[in-house]
């Protein structure tokens, strides 16, 4: 397969945390995994099946991917591992809203679901290629649906490394929505597969 960059569909969150929380009390680091899990044990904390899995030929040499909810909103959810080990895992919700400006309240209820846990974010980035809707924040998702805007909040943490991103995709109605969550000590190299679209 070589290196892919995004979820494009189903390889998009392989080109996004439980029906629940990300990480709990049990010390999990993303829904009920925690970083260097085996393949069967990851297997074994979700209770589906993947919808996807393969080996791969790159930084990372196997993939799991499954269906599920985040915060209420359908989602792909995506682990990545070298060496039988667990070392990324993340998800890429799947929403279309008639009005876009809910996108935004949508990235900031994922972010609110995020603090709890990991705290306030480390870096927060808007990036602008278009400053129409610039000085206008209630037009926020229509700024991004249309590709002016692009949103991304970073935590750094001593176990984990998460990117929450939002940005356009192919047209207006293919957004990128997602997170990734990389472990801090079994890092991949820099270059490298990403779950949520960044």
């Amino acid at each position: 397969m070589g290196r892919i960059g995004t979820f494009s569909g189903l390889v998009v969150v392989i080109s996004f945390i439980a029906a629940g929380a990300a990480i709990n009390a049990a010390g999990y680091e993303f829904r009920n995994t925690y970083w260097g899990m085996t393949i069967s044990q990851v297997k074994q904390s979700e209770s589906g099946s993947p919808i996807y899995e393969e080996s791969l030929s790159s930084v990372y040499d196997y993939i799991l991917a499954y269906e599920g909810y985040v915060q209420g909103i359908p989602a792909t959810i995506g682990y990545l591992f070298k060496d039988n080990q667990l070392i990324e895992a993340g998800f890429r919700l799947k929403t279309i809203r008639g009005n876009k400006n809910l996108y935004i309240n949508d990235f900031n209820d994922i972010k609110k679901s995020i603090i709890p846990i990991h705290g306030k974010s480390t870096k927060s980035y808007m990036k602008w290629s278009d400053s129409t809707y610039k000085n206008d924040p209630a037009n926020y998702g229509t700024a991004v649906a249309e590709g002016h805007l692009k949103l991304h909040e970073v935590w750094v943490n001593p176990k984990t490394e998460i990117v929450l991103t939002m940005k356009s995709g192919k047209n207006s109605n293919d957004l990128v929505f997602g997170a990734t969550y990389r472990s801090a000590v079994l890092k991949p190299e820099p270059d490298s597969y990403t779950l949520s679209g960044r």
